[in-house]
């Protein structure tokens, strides 16, 4: 997906699920909500415009490679390795060892018991992160189908294990992400694009059937969810879709999959109305807010987690920076798409180090009038690790320059 293409497409999306979903509004949204909202689709979009008239007419678009740079990703490559399995196995140590998650029966008593993590599950999640990147390599490199395959597992592992764990928001961001690395290694055919809908629809079965597993493990129905949970706050299932639900069986998990969906992925914009309309600004919490987990990662409170009218719900990728920098937010919208469009042309010029930088600031900016993958999601650590990656990348290319390695340049097909 070309730069250009992300923010018309993200709101061509947005638009047709309000237009398909089985829904009735039950809080209204403010005019000034709007606004906000188009604010900060415009910003992103001038921010990302900006860089590109900053290029010239003179821009090169071919890939070059160097034999440094090959060089440098070739041992890149076993570092990330390295960090992110080391990563895994003390993820997995403080899971299955430590807090014994097998123990639970079921996905809410695991999700309760992980809210407190051990000092050695703190430590883990920045090289667990770095997971998400190894599809990077894929296009790069001419690995067998056995190597490719070993990747995209590795790749798969955090969303499969927060699904165990009775989440499910750090799956669309690895899915948009694959999608992203995907595309830089060929490009989209309509058998690809089938394949794509059919795999969603089966994520978005076994993710209902684990949130229906959630709910009915602290004795509600999911009706009695789809009328009463923090997202039917704002959104509630019209009558057809209620009296499907009420029914029970196949079909009734089916409607009511599609339904929490489309409650999941539709009222962060009625909840940044009401956030916007109902909560009273003290002070503005200077990023405590959105980049709360950093307090978790040393081991304090920021002071800022319960600060907003509502919790446990989505406010669009604003509502977060609207709590800590006021109208100066719109300002990190404009910022987040001046380095997406950097990230993307690095990549277009082969440079492997930026590609998980784009992936993931990508999937950040489509679900902007969602969710802040920033603030859920270990949003945070992958921003991290990819800053890492690309760091890393660097420190290995510096190290052979010093070396003496010859620089001899070709162009890719």
């Amino acid at each position: 997906m070309t730069i250009l293409k992300v923010l018309p497409i993200s709101m061509l999306f947005y638009l047709m699920a309000w237009m398909i979903a089985p829904l009735e509004i039950v809080y209204y949204p403010s005019i000034m909500a709007f606004l906000l909202l188009a604010l900060m689709f415009l910003s992103m979009f001038l921010g990302i415009l900006c860089y590109q008239l900053s290029l010239g007419k003179n821009y090169r678009r071919y890939h070059v490679r160097e034999e440094i740079v090959l060089q440098s990703a070739k041992k890149l490559l076993k570092v990330v390795l390295f960090l992110a399995v080391l990563g895994l196995t003390l993820r997995m140590l403080d899971k299955l060892l430590i807090r014994d998650m097998l123990s639970y029966d079921s996905a809410v008593a695991r999700r309760d018991a992980d809210s407190e993590a051990s000092a050695l599950g703190i430590i883990s999640v920045p090289l667990y992160s770095l997971l998400l990147t190894l599809p990077a390599f894929i296009s790069y490199f001419n690995f067998t189908k056995i190597r490719k395959l070993a990747l995209i597992i590795l790749f798969s592992i955090p969303s499969i294990e927060v699904m165990f764990m009775g989440s499910r928001g750090l799956v669309v961001t690895t899915l948009f992400m694959f999608f992203i690395y995907y595309g830089a290694v060929s490009k989209m055919r309509l058998r690809h694009v089938i394949f794509a809908a059919i795999f969603v629809l089966i994520v978005l079965y076994v993710s209902s059937a684990i949130f229906v597993d959630r709910i009915t493990s602290y004795g509600f129905s999911p009706l009695y969810s789809a009328f009463n949970s923090a997202y039917a706050y704002t959104l509630v299932p019209n009558t057809w879709a209620a009296h499907i639900i009420d029914e029970g069986g196949f079909i009734s998990l089916c409607v009511f999959a599609i339904v929490n969906f489309f409650q999941y992925f539709l009222h962060g914009f009625l909840e940044f109305s009401y956030l916007i309309d109902h909560f009273q600004y003290v002070s503005y919490q200077d990023g405590a807010y959105t980049f709360r987990v950093f307090g978790k990662l040393f081991g304090a409170s920021t002071g800022a987690e319960n600060i907003t009218p509502r919790s446990g719900v989505y406010t669009t990728f604003l509502g977060p920076l609207w709590v800590d920098f006021g109208v100066l937010s719109l300002f990190f919208c404009f910022l987040w798409g001046w380095i997406m469009a950097l990230s993307y042309n690095k990549v277009k010029r082969g440079l492997i180090q930026y590609l998980p930088l784009y992936a993931y600031m990508g999937a950040v900016a489509f679900f902007s009038p969602v969710v802040n993958l920033i603030q859920n999601a270990l949003g945070v650590y992958v921003l991290l690790a990819c800053i890492i990656f690309i760091f890393m990348f660097w420190l290995l290319k510096l190290r052979l320059e010093t070396t003496g390695l010859t620089k001899v340049n070709f162009l890719l097909r």
